[in-house]
């Protein structure tokens, strides 16, 4: 009877670990989507400087927040920071990227060109498709999170170490 018990236990911990285990890989399949996702983006800027080149008047001091960013990115995706840090350098871009389409609705030239509405285009569908991924990472993670808790009270928590993540 306890032989049962104990199987039945142990079985029930090991299917539990296993999902925790595919949690953890789909994270980071997921992380990797985004950091794509994050570069495919940020590509983008050099097109955007060119196509509104010479539609404003003051066109360096309105890309010298956001080159500078670019090149802070790429320097540390080269060094292979975490997505926290990543995320956080992606939103100030982002952020620049919506205060140069602000400056750029207000020039009727531009409005009219059609590869700088095609840009605008990537730009939105681009960043609309990774906060998408982002809320569905958070989600993931904070289940995750939670798993690990429930693992932190079994005896797994001996056996089989992991750490929490975070975002």
């Amino acid at each position: 009877m306890y032989f049962w018990i104990i199987w039945s236990v142990l079985i029930i911990l090991i299917l539990f670990y296993f999902y925790i285990y595919l949690l953890k890989v789909k994270i980071e399949i997921l992380e990797e989507k985004i950091i794509v996702l994050f570069n495919e983006r940020t590509n983008w800027i050099p097109s955007l400087y060119e196509t509104t080149k010479n539609s404003f008047v003051k066109h360096h001091q309105v890309f010298n927040k956001i080159l500078q960013l670019k090149k802070y990115h790429f320097s540390e995706t080269n060094w292979n920071q975490k997505l926290p840090e990543i995320i956080w350098t992606q939103e100030l871009i982002h952020n620049e990227i919506n205060f140069i389409f602000k400056v750029s609705n207000k020039h009727p030239k531009l409005m009219k060109s059609w590869k700088f509405l095609y840009m605008r285009d990537i730009f939105l569908n681009k960043s609309s498709e990774l906060w998408k991924n982002i809320e569905l990472y958070k989600q993931i993670i904070a289940k995750f999170n939670f798993l690990l808790k429930l693992k932190n009270i079994s005896i797994l928590w001996l056996i089989i170490p992991m750490r929490k993540k975070y975002l």
